[in-house]
């Protein structure tokens, strides 16, 4: 099973319209699977599941205390 990839992409401010663009090049990157999200809840859950999170043209406050907590770890 190829290693997995979460790439977050929540906004709560501006929103980059190359959002889509980039979650296409990362799949196209490497012998990865790539999940892509925007919820902190799926973003929290899926963590122990993926080798790396790209947090990708985010913008704003997008982690919850309970993730930010998590990623220190």
């Amino acid at each position: 099973m190829a290693p997995r990839l979460l790439a977050h992409t929540r906004t709560t401010g501006y929103r980059h319209d190359s959002i889509p663009a980039g979650i296409a090049a990362l799949r196209t990157l490497g012998d990865f699977e790539v999940h892509a999200t925007e919820d902190p809840a799926a973003l929290e859950q899926r963590l122990d599941t993926c080798a790396a999170v790209v947090f990708l043209s985010t913008s704003g406050e997008i982690l919850t205390p309970a993730v930010r907590e998590r990623l220190a770890a």
